[in-house]
């Protein structure tokens, strides 16, 4: 019975760059349609086109599951910035207080920067909507609040170790937050996507 068959060799893996399944990729790959399939040629035909289609779906469910964390993701990461914010904005007085315990000058105007910073940062990371420029500015408030506040290199024995763990969870913080400098803020978000 005669079956139609591609011309010439058909290398394995020859069309893992086109990533897109079904007879049209053979097109583009630059192959040529014509006479009879002979020597098995239709078998390996039909391999690479099926080794395409599972390399497609798995990466349609790794796109699924980047988007769904970095949803995730951004909730988690911005959620203490936006409770924190509150927090000072209920308690600004006490805020204050230990602001100024610090050696701060300035007070209320730091006072008042720290929470826009933290609720209007922390809302752009958490909807998406200018989620890089949200996580920069978050980025630049933590390093001298990092620096004042958790200077552990002040203290003494337990003291010490409890300004560390919280100067090292800063840190990863801002390693987060420059995570969505660098890759944005994913599909689920507010705003123009980028394509």
């Amino acid at each position: 019975m005669a079956l139609i068959g591609l011309s010439g060799s058909l290398p394995r893996g020859s069309f893992s760059h086109e990533r897109v399944p079904g007879f049209p990729a053979i097109l583009r790959g630059g192959c040529r349609v014509q006479g009879i399939c002979r020597g098995g040629r239709l078998a390996e035909w039909a391999a690479v086109m099926k080794e395409d289609s599972i390399d497609i779906c798995v990466e349609r469910k790794c796109a699924s599951m980047q988007n769904a964390s970095s949803l995730l993701g951004r909730i988690l990461l911005s959620l203490i910035f936006v409770v924190s914010g509150m927090g000072k904005m209920a308690d600004s007085s006490g805020t204050a207080g230990y602001m100024a315990s610090k050696g701060m000058v300035a007070v209320p105007f730091f006072l008042t920067m720290a929470i826009l910073f933290e609720v209007i940062g922390g809302l752009l990371v958490l909807t998406g909507f200018k989620a890089r420029w949200g996580a920069a500015a978050l980025f630049l408030f933590l390093i001298p609040v990092t620096a004042i506040f958790h200077n552990f290199w002040a203290f003494e024995q337990m003291e010490r170790q409890m300004q560390m763990i919280q100067f090292m969870k800063n840190l990863a913080i801002m390693g987060g937050l420059l995570i969505v400098v660098a890759f944005g803020p994913g599909r689920f978000s507010f705003g123009p996507k980028r394509k």
